[in-house]
């Protein structure tokens, strides 16, 4: 088949370093029907998550940032008027002289940790980020493969998704389905038929080279291949491409 269409909490300790707490749990293993709910919509959702997830990691690290910087600021400050006063008590120049270039030492020591916590802190955004990827993946295909296994409609949602590309003025359209697939997909074909809007023209086959959940479209103008595994690849990459905007 040459022409075949593949269908598509970050806290800063006392030392100024940062550590990543994990609270959230992800949702223990559930049933999720997929000719319900799309999984394109729930790759979104995920994703969605994710992203908010990850938009609270970065405010926190920010906001833990600053109080380091507005600490160090207040703290030499601080120290400058203390050794000032003390200098124009004393009456010592040289005390003041000495006092205001360790109150600079101090902001300067203060500026770097801010610098080296921020470069950090982009550091770890940029670990997350790719194993949030995976972890969403590993999610669907968990979620998918729970699916596959407890609901035999997930094959009229495949043969639909690929009915979806099919151009118009096909005279004829055969679907090809595993031998596990093909009796629901008789059983049901009356209901697929209405659900498409089409006539009776299409032929349904049961091809033994298939794999559960596959499913293969021929039409006069090519091939569609709307196998779930085709359909879970096409998530994977759509995720690792929004993930790397």
């Amino acid at each position: 088949m040459s022409n075949v269409i593949k269908s598509p909490a970050v806290n800063f300790n006392h030392e100024n370093t940062i550590e990543i707490k994990t609270n959230e749990e992800f949702p223990k293993e559930e049933i999720i029907t997929i000719d319900d709910t799309s999984a394109e919509i729930m790759t979104q959702n995920i994703l969605e998550k994710a992203r908010q997830d990850a938009d609270r990691m970065i405010h926190e690290a920010e906001k833990a940032a600053a109080r380091i910087l507005d600490k160090a600021n207040k703290d030499a400050e601080a120290l400058i008027i203390e050794v000032k006063e003390e200098a124009y008590k004393k009456g010592y120049e040289e005390g003041l002289r000495k006092g205001v270039e360790e109150g600079d030492i101090i902001l300067s020591k203060a500026k770097k940790e801010l610098e080296k916590a921020l470069l950090e802190k982009e550091k770890i955004i940029n670990e997350i980020e790719p194993q949030m990827v995976q972890l969403i993946i590993d999610i669907l295909e968990k979620l998918l493969g729970n699916t596959i296994k407890t609901n035999t409609k997930h094959i009229s949602y495949l043969i639909k998704k690929g009915f979806s590309q099919i151009n118009e003025g096909s005279d004829k359209v055969t679907i090809r389905v595993s031998e596990k697939d093909y009796p629901y997909v008789i059983e049901s074909k009356d209901e697929i038929l209405e659900d498409l809007g089409i006539d009776n023209n299409i032929e349904i086959i049961k091809d033994s080279s298939l794999s559960f959940s596959d499913c293969i479209i021929e039409t006069d103008f090519g091939n569609i291949d709307c196998s779930l595994g085709v359909q879970f690849e096409g998530l994977k990459e759509e995720l690792l491409s929004i993930m790397d905007y």
